[in-house]
């Protein structure tokens, strides 16, 4: 794994959780929202938990 220039620790950590390790984070346009569902599938694999919004930048914590 490349890290890109300028990853703080805590980037990092997140990055490399391992109570999360086997998750996959995907970050895609709304719009395309509709195509990746169907494709993958209503066995409940997948979950939407949330967006990326223009404004300040800053760590937000979701539970599931």
């Amino acid at each position: 794994v490349e890290l890109y220039p300028g990853i703080d620790d805590v980037e990092r950590d997140i990055l490399f959780d391992p109570q999360t390790s086997g998750g996959l984070l995907v970050a895609l346009p709304r719009e395309g929202l509709p195509a990746f569902a169907a494709h993958m599938g209503g066995d409940g694999c997948w979950k939407s938990i949330g967006e990326f919004t223009a404004g300040e930048k800053r760590l937000v914590r979701v539970s599931c």
